[in-house]
């Protein structure tokens, strides 16, 4: 089986509270990418509803997931019942970020980025311009060297 992650993931265990219909809820963050997390919650979270995440602490920067709004936005994928070695049912959740399109700056879903060879996010529109000066010139290299924050 081929996995089709753009993002690498790493385990952690973060105590979080979130924000999903105009409701408050504890959950704990059990495994992270740059693209998502994989939350765990004593309620149910509807595949489609967004989500606002807030942490404590700034320990979410460390996986470089910008702060939108205060927060981490993203959008519930699915979710389904686990059931813990105690027997009590819970919820796991697959959750998509909202990323920041490093051209434009404008926010999107992880299904609408792509990821360059140089690392960089781009929305749909940002990556067709960049195909567009995927001609090896001067123009690409320097415009990519720029939004990387590399200008020499």
């Amino acid at each position: 089986m081929t996995d089709r992650r753009k993002f690498s993931r790493e385990k952690c265990e973060i105590d979080i509270i979130y924000f999903c219909n105009q409701t408050e809820h504890k959950a704990k963050i059990c495994n992270i990418s740059r693209g998502g997390i994989y939350l765990e919650s004593d309620y149910y979270l509807e595949p489609g509803s967004d989500i606002l995440i807030k942490v404590a602490d700034n320990s979410l920067e460390t996986y470089q997931i910008g702060v939108i709004d205060g927060g981490h936005r993203g959008e519930v994928l699915w979710c389904k019942e686990v059931t813990k070695n105690d027997g009590e049912p819970i919820y796991g959740a697959g959750i998509s970020f909202a990323i920041v399109c490093d051209k434009c700056g404008e926010t999107f879903s992880h299904n609408e980025i792509r990821k360059t060879d140089s690392f960089l996010l781009l929305c749909l529109e940002c990556f067709k311009q960049m195909k567009v000066l995927s001609d090896g010139g001067k123009i690409k290299e320097s415009l990519e060297k720029h939004l990387i924050g590399n200008v020499c």
